[in-house]
């Protein structure tokens, strides 16, 4: 019965000019992953990583954003991640229902 490990060999032998003794020590050295061994014989280059992408909406949104701010007048306060926390704490707790939640730091509505 064949095991993994043969199988493997068996890839790599059918996708390469490798011999199996060969196969299987590369597939050794690279910890038994098959598409290493193949990946190192066609010398495969690993992909440069990207910049994230932004969508022309995005662009936009973003644009509009910052000239608002530079324009504004007034600062509105940034909520911080403690605020949010404590919302949602009085919200998880079924406090904000009954009211007794007395630590709401919604942002000012205009």
């Amino acid at each position: 019965m064949a095991t993994e490990g043969d199988d493997f060999v068996g890839v790599i032998c059918r996708q390469t000019t490798l011999s199996p003794e060969e196969a299987a020590q590369k597939l050794a050295e690279h910890g038994g992953d098959p598409v290493a061994v193949i990946k190192e014989f066609m010398q495969v280059k690993p992909a440069a990583p990207r910049a994230p992408t932004t969508n022309p909406h995005q662009m936009i949104y973003r644009e509009i954003e910052q000239f608002m701010e530079s324009i504004s007048p007034v600062r509105l306060p940034t909520r911080t991640k403690e605020d949010v926390e404590v919302k949602n704490t009085c919200t998880s707790t079924g406090a904000a229902l009954k009211n007794t939640c007395t630590q709401s730091t919604a942002p000012p509505t205009l």
